[in-house]
């Protein structure tokens, strides 16, 4: 399984990359170290509200992150 997107809690205001816990697959919190080395207990961020802009910028230069495309971004087709 991919890695996934996490909060180190308590704090959720920084999005991390982690590991998702191996043995199973519906916890949504779970003791473990994030991509950056940050150990504690991890939550997964739900997919509606991942935000590109909070992401750990020590966890996006290990797994790799985009820019996210704003409303008006986008230039329409080639």
């Amino acid at each position: 399984m991919a890695r996934v997107r996490v909060w180190r809690l308590p704090e959720q205001g920084i999005e991390h990359f982690a590991d998702p816990p191996a043995r199973d697959q519906v916890a949504r919190t779970w003791a473990g170290t994030t991509l950056c080395g940050q150990q504690g207990e991890l939550r997964w961020v739900h997919w509606e509200i991942v935000d590109e802009a909070k992401t750990c910028t020590a966890c996006a230069a290990v797994e790799g992150s985009y820019k996210p495309t704003l409303e008006g971004d986008y230039p329409g087709p080639p």
